[in-house]
């Protein structure tokens, strides 16, 4: 009877371990598929923090070239502004690698990739004696964990931080989101482009009748005639003739040079003075 006893107890703590490992893998599942919903244009081998999506780059790069990829997924070389995000990129395999500072523009004044300054943030990580670079070392790099000035020429590998679309509606692979503040066209297309985005392209009609559910109306999308009249483009550089769809109110476009960017209006389009300002309707992760 005691053999019994000691097969069933080690029965039953086989089939605990068994429940707690199924607990794990759910809860494991559970957080993974919670970071996507929380950062739908996170990369699917990015880590999030704070409602960005960072993501390490080993090859490597000049840092004007590695602005340009961050740029081309939609995102920016990291801004490390705060103690938390500085111990958090330090848990990725950032070492000896760049980041978005430099002082190219001036020197001694760094700069963050969205513009603003380092002094402005209020944190730093320099390693001793950095920078120390003159002119000649201009980038910055995390360097045995801290910040070193490096010739912007070196090829380094990078880490990217993109912004996730909480608050943005998916359709058909791309994020989609109303900005309801008045701005002029070119100052929208910079928000949707600092959010990692470009004005929306509505080129066909199931694209159309989405945004049509979203408070679009009086708003800028990305279609303009700036560069030569009549010729529309959208924000990506293709012509709206090769969409193949439009949708202008009746008698429209009819402002000539005057009216060089589009609106919905009265849900359909509409061109009107640039230097107006309206809300705007960006798209990203795409």
């Amino acid at each position: 009877m005691g053999d019994w006893s000691c097969w069933r107890i080690a029965g039953i703590k086989t089939k605990v371990r068994q429940v707690n490992l199924k607990l794990a893998t759910h809860n494991e599942l559970f957080h993974t598929l919670g970071q996507a919903r929380i950062c739908k244009g996170c990369l699917a081998d990015g880590s999030v923090l704070n409602g960005r999506c960072y993501k390490v780059f080993t090859e490597g790069k000049t840092y004007s070239e590695a602005r340009q990829v961050c740029a081309n997924i939609g995102g920016r070389l990291a801004a490390i502004k705060d103690s938390g995000i500085s111990g958090f990129v330090k848990t990725l395999p950032s070492d000896h690698k760049w980041f978005g500072l430099s002082d190219q523009d001036t020197e001694g004044e760094f700069l963050w990739e969205d513009g603003t300054s380092l002094a402005s943030s209020g944190f730093s990580d320099w390693y001793r004696g950095e920078p120390n670079g003159g002119r000649r070392e201009n980038c910055v790099q995390f360097w045995r964990r801290q910040w070193n000035d490096r010739r912007c020429a070196d090829r380094l590998g990078f880490t990217c931080e993109i912004d996730c679309y909480t608050d943005w509606t998916l359709y058909n692979g791309k994020y989609y989101k109303a900005f309801g503040e008045g701005k002029t066209w070119d100052e929208a297309r910079q928000v949707c482009r600092k959010a990692g985005g470009r004005l929306a392209a509505i080129k066909d009609s199931g694209t159309s009748g989405f945004i049509k559910t979203l408070p679009s109306d009086h708003r800028w999308f990305g279609l303009n005639d700036q560069d030569a009249e009549g010729e529309f483009l959208w924000e990506d550089g293709t012509s709206l003739a090769s969409s193949g769809f439009s949708d202008w109110y009746r008698g429209e476009p009819n402002g000539g040079r005057r009216e060089n960017c589009v609106q919905f209006w009265r849900r359909r389009w509409n061109d009107r003075r640039c230097a107006d300002r309206l809300g705007f309707t960006c798209e990203a992760g795409a």
